[in-house]
């Protein structure tokens, strides 16, 4: 499953490129890299989701991140979507889950297929208004994808673009997990 999505930041163009596909195994998703000791088949049929930027800025111009929220029937708030950070930031102050010059967002998660379960992400692209010098982060591109589980059977939701303005549904979750960021500014055209 692919989905396009193009975007005009500082001046320049660029284009959003989600790429989703079911993994193959737990090499196809890497995440033997996680955990050298689990099973081949692992995480097999579950979603991969790779969105790679295509961006004509250059240097701190094309600074940007990744913040995703997460929103799964079998969390302890099933209703509400969560900040899903890497653990590797887990204590630093900052919203992004991935951030650099054009970054690549990348998630396979993992749940077994024992357990009925719907599991939806949120992923936005977001910037500073000034590149890297103020925390300040205000989206530019927004799409949703996930995946469900009945009877041992995974079902795969396809990306699909929707409104930046749902930021807003968030906003009190970023500003409780991330003091001192502001999440309200728009990004300079």
């Amino acid at each position: 499953m692919r989905l396009d999505i193009d975007f005009m930041l500082r001046g320049a163009m660029g284009r959003v490129r989600v790429e989703l596909e079911a993994a193959a195994d737990a090499a196809s998703s890497g995440r033997g890299a996680l955990d050298p000791y689990l099973p081949p088949e692992d995480g097999a049929e579950l979603p991969m989701c790779t969105a790679f930027i295509d961006y004509a800025g250059v240097g701190y111009a094309a600074a940007m991140g990744w913040v995703q929220f997460v929103r799964s029937s079998d969390s302890q708030r099933p209703e509400t979507f969560e900040l899903d950070p890497l653990a590797l930031f887990d204590g630093v102050n900052t919203p992004y889950a991935f951030f650099g010059m054009a970054p690549t967002l990348f998630d396979a998660p993992y749940r077994g297929r024992d357990a009925d379960l719907t599991w939806q992400a949120r992923s936005y692209l977001a910037v500073s208004p000034d590149g890297v010098v103020t925390r300040a982060a205000a989206p530019i591109v927004a799409f949703s994808w996930g995946f469900r589980v009945h009877r041992g059977h995974v079902a795969i939701d396809a990306p699909t673009r929707f409104e930046t303005a749902k930021w807003e549904e968030h906003l009190e979750v970023l500003e409780t997990a991330h003091p001192g960021w502001d999440f309200r500014s728009p990004p300079r055209p």
